[in-house]
């Protein structure tokens, strides 16, 4: 069973996420659809969406959860594929 605080964990990451994708930050790779860079205030982060990786210290410190910049990526991949369907626009 997962611990409350690890789905409010995920949850808060997630509406972190759609804030980076809403302010286009996250750039998906044309020549691989499970990589990604997610633009950070002062590095840029590579993310591996398979492997649900990604080199940021939330990530390093909670592996058990999917840091903001997975959690874009993710679902910015997700939107582009069609799985999903969000209500705005998106600036990039």
């Amino acid at each position: 069973t997962m611990k409350t605080t690890e789905v409010y964990g995920n949850s808060v990451r997630f509406e972190r996420g759609l804030e980076l994708i809403k302010e286009g930050k996250v750039f998906l790779s044309r020549e691989n659809p499970y990589r990604a860079i997610v633009k950070g205030k002062e590095v840029n982060y590579p993310v591996n969406i398979a492997a649900q990786t990604c080199p940021c210290e939330d990530h390093r410190r909670h592996p058990d959860l999917l840091c903001k910049h997975i959690q874009a990526a993710t679902t910015a991949r997700k939107i582009q594929t069609g799985e999903i369907v969000i209500p705005y626009e998106v600036k990039n």
